[in-house]
Order: structure tokens, then C-alpha cells, then sequence
């Protein structure tokens, strides 16, 4: 089965290897000729299909159940995912600046996440302190001197209306659930842009096939050592 999958594999890389260089034969002439924002891009795909080739960087898998090829190597995805952005009129400030916002979107939520969860867990004590005042409820926690000097600071809750405090419990939760939501909705799109932005910091910066060249040399080194190996940039623990 190791040998089936390992053919299999080469057999998808070489068959989408020329229609990979095929598209870039006619793409980086043209993204040179004409200045295209995204020229750097190219040439990044370029030198980092090449560097597969010469052995310096191994395919990687985004699927683990598909073979390796390029269209399952999450480097070539990304770079393909930074060219679309950059086609689209995305620019390195542009990306920066979305990332910058998106991380100050999700501190913010996470903010008013911890104050609604704090308010939630007021609003539960005070429902437990009613019940005990006003329902007769019998509480380890609580004495019902304790529970009748809380509500003092709560004029207007009595005898006839401490009931609604379940409502009011049953609104926390909701707006913490709501809350909750949307703080994982934004933290995947801080991940992406923070996955966008490191992608485009490497390659404007001309060091993304450089690092992914170190890193399969680090994780080579590192089949033989059990937390890592030693590198010329110190120790690469994996």
C-alpha cells in the first residue's frame, strides 16, 4: 500500500507539473513585461517549483487522505491564494492593515465576551439569592441573611416580580452564546489573515522559499533527533 501511494503521488506531481509551467511559461513574461503587482508572486512560484524539483524543499499535504502533489502543498496554496488577493487589487499595506484590524476586532470581542460572562454570573447569583429570599429555597451556599442584604441593593425587585430575573438570566446566556459565536467566526478570519499576511511578508520580503528550504533541512536533520536539531540559526525544535 506504501509503494501504491508513493507512485501515485509522484504520478500527480509529474502530471500537473506541466501544466503548472506550462501557465507560467506565458505568465511570468507577461507579470515582467507589463510591472504587475503581483510579478513577485510569480517569480516566488517559480523558484519555489523549481527548488521542489531540485530536491531542496519536499511537497507537503494539506488533505493527509489525498496524495502529495501541488495542488495539495499548502506553500503553493498559499502562494496561489496571495496572487488571487493581489489580482484582486490587494496590496502588502492592504493586508497588513486587515490583519491589524481583524486582531483588534477579536480583542475587542473577547472583551465584551468577558463582561457579559461576568454579568451572566452576577445575574445567576442574584437569581439564586431570590430564590432563597422570596421562593423559600434552602441554599449551602447562601444564608437567607445574606441573600435578603444583597437584594437591598435591589429596590425594585420584590415579592411579585423576582420571577422575571429568569428572563433576565435566559437574555445573558443568549447574548454570551451570540457572543461566543462570533468571536470563533472571527478568530478563523484572524487566522487566515494572519496566514495571508505571513505568506506576503515572506514574499515581498524574498525569504519564502528560503524558509521553507530550512525547514524541510531542519525536519531531515530532525528524524534523528527527538526534539529537534541543531541549525546555523540556533535550535529548531519541532
Amino acid at each position: 500500500l506504501g509503494e501504491k501511494y508513493t507512485e501515485e503521488a509522484l504520478k500527480r506531481r509529474i502530471v500537473y507539473l506541466p501544466q503548472y509551467e506550462r501557465f507560467f511559461q506565458t505568465e511570468l513574461p507577461k507579470v515582467r513585461a507589463n510591472h504587475l503587482p503581483n510579478q513577485i508572486v510569480i517569480e516566488t512560484m517559480v523558484h519555489y517549483m523549481r527548488s521542489v524539483r531540485e530536491g531542496k524543499i519536499r511537497l507537503r499535504r494539506i488533505d493527509k487522505t489525498n496524495p502529495v502533489c501541488w495542488k495539495n502543498d499548502p506553500e503553493m496554496d498559499a502562494l496561489l491564494r496571495l496572487n488571487k488577493m493581489i489580482n484582486e487589487g490587494a496590496t502588502l499595506a492592504s493586508i497588513r492593515k486587515d490583519f491589524a484590524e481583524k486582531e483588534q476586532a477579536v480583542l475587542k470581542l473577547r472583551e465584551q465576551l468577558e463582561e457579559v460572562q461576568s454579568e451572566l454570573k452576577t445575574y445567576i447569583v442574584l437569581k439564586e439569592k431570590c430564590e432563597i429570599v422570596f421562593g423559600l429555597r434552602y441554599s449551602e451556599k447562601y444564608t437567607h441573611e445574606q441573600a435578603a442584604a444583597t437584594l437591598k441593593g435591589y429596590p425594585s425587585i420584590n415579592a411579585d416580580n423576582w420571577k422575571r430575573v429568569y428572563n433576565l438570566v435566559a437574555d445573558q446566556k443568549k447574548a454570551v452564546e451570540d457572543l461566543q459565536s462570533k468571536l470563533a467566526q472571527t478568530e478563523t478570519e484572524l487566522k487566515e489573515a494572519a496566514e495571508l499576511a505571513g505568506t506576503a511578508e515572506r514574499v515581498f520580503g524574498t525569504t519564502f522559499v528560503q524558509d521553507a528550504i530550512r525547514r524541510c533541512s531542519c525536519e531531515e536533520v530532525g528524524k534523528y533527533l527527538p526534539n529537534g536539531s541543531f541549525t546555523p540559526d540556533g535550535f529548531y525544535r519541532r
